[in-house]
């Protein structure tokens, strides 16, 4: 997989690490809510799933340099928590 992400240009790859957490969130929360749990499992588990310690699909050089994604994420976990507050 490394081979390939080397092949590509800078912006691709931001690009292409960015449609694979969007892609990772919706299909978790769709399983989360066929098993009636919340979004933000769905959400907690596509990060741990996805990051580099397990599949790798997103490159750590590339999620160092995502910290404004990270703040975005913390806003959809705290939205969704709120909900069953």
């Amino acid at each position: 997989m490394k081979d390939f992400y080397t092949s590509l240009n800078e912006s691709t790859l931001v690009l292409l690490s960015l449609s694979i957490i969007l892609f990772a969130g919706f299909l978790l929360t769709r399983l989360t809510k066929r098993l009636h749990l919340p979004n933000v499992s769905g959400y907690i588990l596509a990060g741990v799933l996805i990051g580099p310690q397990v599949a790798a699909l997103v490159p750590a050089h590339i999620l160092s340099h995502m910290g404004f994604i990270s703040d975005i994420a913390l806003a959809f976990i705290a939205f969704g928590v709120g909900n069953f507050f």
